[in-house]
């Protein structure tokens, strides 16, 4: 039997590939799941189930069995209604989503965190989902991060659309992609990082979104940064004058 990417050993992968090597070929050596981690589990799968309160028309699809999951998947697409762990394969990938949505002949992809704040790790588990889903010939409109609202203060009744904060992650991924195309690829895996370190940079705190009426998405998020006319050179010379930076990381070859 082929080993099955899922999202969460793609994710485990990229923070550590000797780990992800392990589960692979040695499972026998990964060590028991803690009861401090237990209990994370079950309090995340907890804001899961009040984040499905939201769709009150959504179909719950079986998570037990995977080929089960797969073929309810396809059966439940057909009804256009918001679905809960919908599966899909592509090759040897697989990937679950918490809640996809119908917008239209489109889908809005909603990933649901029991965090208080989206964090880089949560858009690269998004970006395999995506990747999954389209492969199987699903139009993504939208790419959503749902997590807890820390601002939130209960006053009688629990109100989960105030408790659960739904982010829109940009298409950053989308966009390096097109970037690359035209590169044809990368000299060293030191010369990728440090590409997609600056064009990162150009889409938080360059580019203007029309999404976002016109601002960046650094504006957005109120970081108080003067960067002037030009931007990238203001950029490069703040980053200069920070305490913990050379001007060799600044340098892209």
């Amino acid at each position: 039997m082929n080993k099955v990417l899922t999202k969460s050993k793609y994710i485990l992968g990229l923070e550590c590939p000797r780990h992800l090597w392990i589960t692979f070929n040695h499972p026998e050596k990964i060590r028991q799941v803690t009861l401090a981690e237990e209990f994370k589990f079950s309090e995340g799968d907890k804001v899961g189930q009040l984040a499905k309160t939201l769709f009150s028309d959504g179909i719950d699809l079986p998570v037990e069995s995977y080929t089960e999951n797969l073929q309810q998947t396809k059966e439940a697409i057909k009804k256009g209604k918001p679905l809960f762990e919908a599966g899909f394969a592509f090759e040897n990938c697989f990937s679950r989503a918490d809640i996809l949505v119908p917008v239209g002949k489109e889908w809005d992809i909603i990933e649901v965190k029991s965090g208080t704040e989206v964090k880089d790790i949560n858009v690269h588990d998004v970006s395999f989902q995506k990747y999954v889903y389209e492969a199987n010939g699903l139009k993504i409109r939208k790419c959503f991060l749902m997590h807890l609202n820390k601002e939130y203060f209960r006053k009688g009744k629990l109100d989960a659309k105030k408790l659960l904060n739904n982010n829109m992650v940009e298409r950053y991924h989308n966009e390096f992609r097109e970037f690359d195309k035209v590169r044809r690829g990368f000299k060293s895996d030191e010369t990728a990082q440090q590409w997609s370190d600056a064009f990162r940079l150009y889409h938080n705190f360059i580019k203007k979104h029309m999404a976002l009426n016109g601002a960046t998405p650094s504006q957005v998020a109120e970081i108080d940064i003067d960067l002037g006319r030009n931007r990238w050179l203001s950029l490069l010379k703040q980053s200069l004058n920070h305490p913990n930076t050379t001007k060799k990381e600044v340098i892209l070859k």
